[in-house]
């Protein structure tokens, strides 16, 4: 075995486990530091159905809301899955550990292995080169990357509808999982109607299995994609980072929390950590890399090159929510089986106050939590449950994000009285964010009232800067870092996750963060490897 100092990843979600794959398969010696322990159990294999489990079979509340009461917290300015996926502790101490101070920025991350792919939506979406900006990378640069990142985690979806161009044509892609009777219903009216230009339906693009690879099962539609897959069909860098700490050359750290960086590749780059128990572990690498999460990972790093009390930018995605009904589909059963991410997306472009587009999903009301649809109804908690009783089978809940550019949160790296560098972060939205919500919400509501769908009334909420997680645009490539993400004055030190991107555009952009963290290892591995 390889005596040479490994390469050090700091961080084990998403980009983390895509840039160690090339590193490792290259017969480099790499140390992945983990701030969490074990990772979240799985789901138990015996687990109903989610019909089943609303139709009172044994222990169906410790499914649906957890033994602690868990999915009845306030969750209500996020995701569902963080209510329904994970416990409160999955996302508590984030900031703490991280040294981040939020002001009006609802910031979420999770010391946990696999990071928050344990409860993202899995979307998938490439980017072109107006998403990616004035950088110096082009989507051809990406091209390679995107493949194999494809062809490990597993995508489903069509290749030959109005979207598919919009996610991405050229990835190994298996067929799409079967869309629900009201998500099929839309969409066939959609197919009949006269097309507008201005908009855009088809399939979502997701990374979920409709094809078994190796120990992950294909979707059996059991409806609680929420709740966690107990047959992980949908990926999770979890089940990567197990495969790599199989490798001879891989080392996992684990219950190691980052607190410092530094080296510049004329020397050794270092991480310290520290232990629970206070204890400081320090590892020397050739190469650091920073895949703590966008925020987190900008902190080290701008620590570790000394940019006191100079502001960074922090972009995100603004985003809403809505609810549509298909009084069509009103009196209907629903259906025991249904796929419980986002079944359908569109694109609606926009034209004010800038021009641009939105990406929206649409998810079966049926596939969320109870707890979290009563929770945005103006009735008592009763009520709405009897209301949404009739609702269900004609409710579809939808999420439609903007870009970035009508974000403006900023962030600072200062000293604080106790002697560490703590990152003052701060929520905003550009002037501009009310007209371009206000234009969202009335494209949504014309194009989709000629489909025979309405936007309930009050139903459109927008959320607050950060809920979305969608962020990025701290430290961009080719601006404030290198080609490889490499810091200046400290380019042993490469930031391989979301932190690098250019612009965050209305698409989901994890599946570009795993590729470009691919692209970065195999640059590092060709240089390096020799295998």
């Amino acid at each position: 075995m390889s005596t040479a100092p490994p390469v050090v990843i700091v961080g084990t979600g998403p980009a983390g486990v895509s840039a160690a794959f090339p590193l490792a398969q290259a017969g480099l010696p790499v140390c992945l530091v983990e701030a969490g322990g074990e990772s979240l159990p799985p789901p138990s294999a015996s687990r109903p159905s989610l019909s089943e489990l609303r139709h009172g079979v044994p222990d169906a509340l410790d499914y649906l809301i957890g033994r602690d009461l868990g999915g009845l917290r306030d969750m209500s300015r996020y995701s569902p899955k963080l209510r329904t996926a994970a416990s409160p502790s999955f996302v508590d101490g984030y900031a703490a550990a991280n040294r981040i101070d939020a002001t009006g920025f609802d910031l979420v991350g999770t010391t946990t292995p696999g990071g928050l792919s344990n409860i993202w939506g899995a979307v998938c979406s490439t980017f072109d080169d107006d998403d990616l900006g004035q950088c110096g990378l082009c989507a051809k640069d990406l091209a390679p990357s995107y493949r194999v990142v494809a062809e490990r985690i597993g995508i489903s979806g069509s290749l030959d509808d109005d979207m598919a161009s919009f996610h991405g044509i050229g990835l190994p892609t298996q067929p799409a999982v079967p869309l629900s009777p009201m998500a099929q219903s839309l969409l066939d009216r959609y197919d009949r109607t006269e097309k507008q230009a201005d908009f855009k339906l088809g399939r979502s693009r997701n990374a979920v299995l409709s094809q078994g690879i190796g120990t992950r099962k294909s979707c059996t539609q059991d409806n609680l994609c929420m709740w966690r897959c107990r047959h992980q069909a949908i990926y999770n860098a979890a089940n990567d980072l197990s495969d790599l700490e199989a490798m001879p050359n891989v080392t996992v750290l684990r219950n190691l929390t980052v607190r410092r960086v530094g080296g510049s590749s004329s020397e050794l780059g270092w991480a310290e950590g520290h232990r629970a128990d206070g204890s400081v572990v320090r590892v020397a690498g050739r190469r650091i890399l920073l895949a703590a999460g966008a925020i987190a990972s900008a902190r080290l790093a701008l620590e570790a090159i000394s940019r006191f009390d100079s502001p960074v930018p922090v972009v995100s995605a603004p985003a809403i929510a809505f609810a549509i009904l298909l009084p069509s589909r009103l009196g209907r059963a629903i259906p025991a089986q249904s796929f419980g991410l986002s079944q359908l997306s569109f694109r609606l472009d926009l034209h004010d106050p800038r021009p641009g587009y939105a990406l929206g999903l649409l998810y079966d009301a049926a596939s969320i939590s109870i707890a979290d649809l009563v929770a945005h109804m103006p009735l008592t908690r009763a009520g709405a449950a009897r209301v949404l009783a009739g609702l269900l089978p004609g409710l579809m809940i939808g999420l439609a994000y903007l870009p970035g550019e009508y974000s403006a949160s900023h962030a600072t790296l200062r000293k604080r009285a106790d002697g560490f560098a703590h990152l003052d972060l701060r929520g905003a939205y550009a002037p501009e964010h009310p007209a371009a919500i206000q234009h969202l919400a009335r494209g949504i509501r014309r194009h989709f009232a000629r489909l025979g769908a309405w936007v309930l009334p009050g139903s459109i909420s927008a959320y607050r800067p950060g809920a979305e997680v969608h962020y990025g645009g701290i430290l961009p490539l080719g601006k404030a870092t290198g080609s490889l993400g490499e810091m200046p004055d400290a380019d042993a030190i490469h930031i391989i996750d979301g932190a690098v991107l250019p612009r965050v555009p209305a698409k989901h952009h994890t599946l570009t963060i795993m590729a470009n963290a691919d692209r970065i290892g195999r640059a590092l591995a060709r240089r390096w490897g020799h295998a």
